[in-house]
């Protein structure tokens, strides 16, 4: 996904956007996926690459991967690797900035702590859910750039960002 935000004319700004698809979360295919992306889009680099969501996918040509019984097929990925393979895209000039999406307060502070942390994610991305007065409190201080909009079919996922126990 690559979103494309110009106002160009007025300011002469033109940003783009990528959005780590959940199907590329194995830290092997971070940059592979990016660089991909940056061949089809002609482009050297991007403003900002986000980690779509921290519910990872199984790995594969099909975006939204199904079992047999027409279930979305999840995967397991650690956050912290996933986000290390993000550095060294921005390391490598890939990116200008590194950030997440829809990740709850626990996952943010999972990758804020971990030792070694290069750059710390410069936004917060979050889709429109059903927040508490204290989860949007705890969010606050995380977040710096929020988009609102709904999706929840990643809900049955273990690592959906606003289950209740967080």
């Amino acid at each position: 996904m690559l979103l494309l935000l110009s106002n160009e004319e007025e300011t002469g700004f033109f940003y783009h956007e990528k959005k780590l698809w959940n199907t590329f979360f194995h830290p092997e295919l971070v940059q592979t996926c990016l660089e991909s992306s940056l061949r089809k889009l002609q482009l050297s680099y991007v403003d900002l690459y986000l980690i779509h969501s921290p519910t990872a996918l199984k790995p594969g040509e099909d975006p939204i991967p199904e079992d047999i019984h027409g279930n979305i097929t999840f995967d397991t990925v650690d956050l912290c690797i996933m986000w290390e393979a993000l550095e060294k895209c921005k390391d490598a000039g890939l990116t200008k900035s590194i950030g997440v999406s829809n990740f709850n307060h626990k996952q943010l502070e999972k990758i804020l702590n971990k030792p070694g942390l290069k750059y710390k994610p410069v936004c917060n991305q979050v889709f429109e859910f059903q927040l508490t007065p204290q989860d949007m409190e705890r969010l606050d201080g995380l977040n710096r750039n929020i988009r609102y909009f709904d999706y929840g079919e990643f809900a049955h996922h273990p690592d959906y960002p606003f289950h209740e126990e967080y």
